[in-house]
C-alpha cells in the first residue's frame, strides 16, 4: 500500500517556513521601527474576484501571509457564496509517496533530521561568505537570542526559525487561517472539495535523501533573501496584512510584491542531482494541475469557489491573469466587466 512519506511534509515545511511572498520596502533598515501590527478583532478580509464564462463562475479569494497574529476572520459572507456553489477548489499543492510501507516511513525519521544538517558537518560561518555570516549575527541576535543551536543546520533550516521568529516579534503570524474555514463552510454546505496535486512517486526515497544530505544545496540565496526581509520588509508586509484585514484592496495593488519563496524553491526541488527523483519542473506541474481544474469546474458547474494566494491574482502571469488570456472575463473587486455595465440611457 501507497503511503504519503514524511519526507515532503519535512521538506515542504523547510520551503514554506523560510520564505514566503513578501514586499519590497523603501524603509532604511537602520531605521525601520518594527512596531507591532495594531489591526486585531474580527475582520471582513478581501472582497472576491469574479471569473466567468457565459452563465459559469468562478469566485475567488485572495490570501496574504504574514496576517495580524489578532486577527479573526469573518468568514459569513464567503459561506455564503460557498454554500451557493458546487465545487470548492483548493491552491495547487505538491507531495511525495513511496512504497516503503509505514516501518520503513519511521526508520526514516532519524535520516530525515539528519538532513537538515550541512554537509560535511560545516557551520553557518564556515559556509557563508564573511559578509553574510555577519549580517545573519546582527539579525538573529535581535530576534532569536542565541544562534548556538542553529550553528550546524543548513542555511535554509536556520533562515526558517529566523523568519518565523521576526514575525512573531512584529505582531504577526505564518498561518491565516482562511482555508480550514473554507474547508469548514464547504463540509456544513456538502459542497465538493477538490484539491489539484501533484503527486511526486519516489521510486528510490533512500537514495533521494542521501542525494540530499551529502549535495551542497544553493540555499545560500533563498538565506540571503529571507536576511534582507527580516531586516527590511517587515513594515511592508505589515502594510499588505493590515489592507488584507480590512480588505483593501487598493494598498494591495499599489503594492509592489516580490515573489523570495522562488530561491528557496529553487535551491531544493531544481539541484540537477535531484532531478531525477521527480523533481523536475514542479511549479510548473502545479500551475498547470490547477489551471486544468479550474477550467474544468467553470466548465461544468454554475459556480464554483476558490482559494488562491493574493499574487496569483494580482500579478501579470498570475493564475487569474492566464485565465483571462485563454477568454475568460476576469473582475477584481469593484470593477465590472464591459459585458455587465448597464448601458447608459438614450438622451431624448
Amino acid at each position: 500500500m501507497q503511503r504519503r512519506i514524511l519526507l515532503g511534509a519535512t521538506l515542504l515545511f523547510a520551503i514554506a517556513g523560510a520564505t514566503r511572498a513578501a514586499a519590497e520596502a523603501d524603509a532604511d533598515p537602520a531605521t525601520a521601527q518594527m512596531q507591532a501590527v495594531e489591526v486585531a478583532g474580527v475582520q471582513p478580509g478581501p472582497s472576491l474576484w469574479r471569473v466567468s464564462r457565459g452563465e459559469h463562475e468562478m469566485w475567488i479569494l485572495g490570501t496574504v501571509t504574514p496576517v495580524p497574529k489578532r486577527m479573526k476572520w469573518d468568514a459569513s459572507d464567503v459561506a455564503s457564496v460557498i454554500a451557493e456553489s458546487q465545487l470548492v477548489l483548493r491552491p495547487p499543492t505538491m507531495g511525495f509517496k513511496a512504497d516503503i510501507g509505514f516501518f520503513g516511513q519511521l526508520a526514516l525519521i532519524p535520516k530525515l533530521f539528519a538532513a537538515r544538517k550541512n554537509p560535511g558537518k560545516q557551520t553557518l560561518d564556515q559556509l557563508l561568505p564573511a559578509a553574510t555570516y555577519a549580517r545573519w549575527q546582527r539579525v538573529a541576535k535581535r530576534h532569536l537570542g542565541s544562534t548556538r543551536s542553529l550553528d550546524k543546520r543548513r542555511p535554509i533550516f536556520a533562515a526558517q526559525a529566523l523568519y518565523d521568529e521576526a514575525l512573531d516579534d512584529s505582531g504577526l503570524k505564518d498561518n491565516s487561517g482562511v482555508l480550514p474555514l473554507v474547508e469548514k463552510a464547504a463540509k456544513r454546505a456538502k459542497v465538493a472539495l477538490e484539491s489539484p496535486n501533484v503527486m511526486v512517486k519516489v521510486e528510490d526515497i533512500k537514495g533521494l535523501i542521501a542525494d540530499f544530505s551529502q549535495d551542497s544545496l544553493d540555499d545560500i540565496a533563498c538565506f540571503e533573501k529571507t536576511l534582507t526581509h527580516v531586516e527590511q520588509d517587515l513594515p511592508v508586509m505589515r502594510k499588505l496584512a493590515d489592507a488584507w484585514a480590512v480588505g483593501d484592496i487598493d494598498t494591495l495593488r499599489a503594492t509592489v510584491v516580490t515573489d523570495s519563496y522562488d530561491a528557496c524553491v529553487r535551491s531544493l526541488f531544481e539541484s540537477p542531482k535531484l532531478a531525477k527523483y521527480g523533481l523536475a519542473n514542479l511549479r510548473e506541474r502545479m500551475r498547470d494541475a490547477w489551471l486544468t481544474a479550474a477550467e474544468a469546474a467553470l466548465g461544468k458547474h454554475r459556480s464554483t469557489f476558490a482559494v488562491l494566494p493574493m499574487g496569483q491574482l494580482l500579478r501579470a502571469d498570475g493564475l487569474v491573469a492566464e485565465l483571462g488570456k485563454r477568454g475568460y472575463t476576469v473582475e477584481a473587486p469593484g470593477e465590472e466587466s464591459a459585458a455587465t455595465e448597464p448601458e447608459e440611457a438614450a438622451t431624448p
